[in-house]
């Protein structure tokens, strides 16, 4: 945890703002958000990186970044003076949204006002809410509890609740099974499993265990568990919190990353991944060259069914993956000036998408689309050009034309080649996407 086809995109000179994005399709923006303006830069880093800046907003290290209903989700700021902690939503246009506020509970008959609630990680639960806490809400005789409430990127945060404990940070969060978000800390006594009824029930630590580190929801629907400092990896049971098995990692230092990926929990550390089966089956890997770093070691399942993670490789910062049939390692160094990766997720548009220490996001274009030309100018009206879309493993898409008085844009019998048509003059740009919506925006002029 802790912490597109190429794009052919089209600048405008005043403003930044850009005619692209990551991908094509429509979607509604959550209600509730502000609409932010991060620079997005062309995508042109070996025809295969993306990069929208300025994300995180003042918060000096954003949290686990996830995809899910078509939207990418991370913790951020919303400015230097505003520095609190808030959702950042990103669409598959590229429109950056922040939360307007920082949640905040009052709880009757605590010594202080109104609480800020923070979020140092992000899961949401399959109702698509968060969990943001503050564990010091104090009440007369310096009695300690709990507070936390449900936070909803769209539609703000649930009712404030408590639970009568001092839990401490929770800077690890997971989705669980049945509706459940969990969640654990360095500094929490407790294992957290928190359920959509408001309920907040804190399992004790298991015996030995002063922390953990990282926390999943396996294949076998139970959770998954790396304990902090060590060699091993549990499996909890989801309904008692009590332990159900341990099973030593195949790897000569702690790990404190897990992720599932083709049926499988992986994890790893420096130069070694490893994957365990429910039954416990255990396989180790060797990433070649991946030094030990202080950034968190993130891992996520890729947009091809394997485990991809961040690294620091040879003084670079860089993305990999393991093929978990071969053993074979590749990877993937970032953009110059890109901070320590911190996380990893497989975004909607099958792109891996890698949150850095400096508050910006790094788009990885597994299968890049082109399309040649990359522009196109007409002599005339009525004249007609040819382009050609090429995208390893894909055979489908979709072209449109922003003003088809302008040109046309047309199918052809032949699936990779659109048919342009001139029908008046003046600029305009055609949009070529695929199916899960990464596009390549191409300008038109018509003389």
């Amino acid at each position: 945890m802790k912490r597109l086809p190429v794009l052919a995109c089209v600048l405008a000179a005043a403003s930044l703002a850009v005619a692209c994005s990551p991908a094509g399709t429509s979607l509604s923006a959550p209600s509730g958000l502000r609409v932010a303006s991060p620079q997005i830069l062309q995508g042109d880093y070996g025809k295969r990186w993306m990069t929208i800046s300025g994300v995180g907003r003042g918060v000096p290290y954003p949290a686990n970044v996830l995809a899910r209903n078509g939207i990418v989700y991370t913790v951020a700021g919303w400015g230097k003076s505003h520095s609190y902690e808030g959702f950042a939503t990103i669409d598959m246009h590229g429109k950056v949204r922040h939360a307007p506020r920082q949640p905040k509970c009052a709880y009757s008959g605590s010594t202080l006002g109104a609480y800020d609630m923070y979020a140092y990680d992000i899961a949401l639960n399959h109702e698509g809410n968060a969990i943001f806490t503050n564990p010091d809400v104090t009440f007369p005789g310096s009695q300690e509890e709990f507070g936390w409430t449900f936070v909803s990127p769209s539609s703000g945060k649930s009712a404030c609740y408590l639970a009568a404990v001092s839990g401490g940070n929770l800077t690890v969060l997971a989705t669980g099974p049945e509706d459940t978000i969990w969640g654990a800390g360095a500094t929490s006594p407790y294992l957290w499993r928190f359920s959509p009824d408001g309920t907040a029930t804190n399992f004790p630590l298991p015996a030995g265990v002063s922390a953990f580190e990282s926390l999943v929801e396996g294949p076998d629907h139970v959770m998954w568990a790396q304990p902090f400092n060590t060699q091993t990896v549990m499996r909890i049971s989801p309904g008692n919190g009590k332990v159900l098995s341990t099973y030593d990692v195949p790897c000569a230092v702690p790990v404190n990353a897990l992720a599932v990926a083709s049926g499988l929990v992986w994890g790893y550390a420096n130069g070694c991944i490893y994957s365990i089966s429910s039954s416990g089956v255990a396989s180790s890997y060797t990433a070649s060259g991946v030094i030990a770093q202080d950034s968190p070691h993130a891992i996520a399942a890729g947009p091809d069914g394997n485990p991809w993670f961040v690294a620091l490789r040879k003084s670079r910062e860089e993305i990999g993956t393991v093929d978990g049939s071969t053993g074979k390692s590749k990877f993937f160094t970032l953009p110059s000036g890109a901070g320590s990766g911190l996380s990893l997720a497989t975004g909607p548009d099958r792109n891996v998408w890698v949150m850095d220490g400096n508050d910006d996001l790094y788009v990885y274009i597994p299968s890049p689309l082109s399309v040649d030309p990359r522009s196109v100018t007409f002599p005339q009206v009525r004249a007609v050009a040819r382009l050609t879309v090429t995208q390893r493993g894909t055979t489908k898409w979709r072209a449109s034309s922003a003003d088809t008085s302008i040109a046309r844009i047309g199918a052809t019998s032949i699936p990779s080649v659109f048919k342009v048509t001139a029908t008046g003059s003046g600029t305009t740009t055609l949009t070529i996407e695929d199916t899960v919506g990464n596009s390549v925006v191409v300008p038109v002029t018509v003389e």
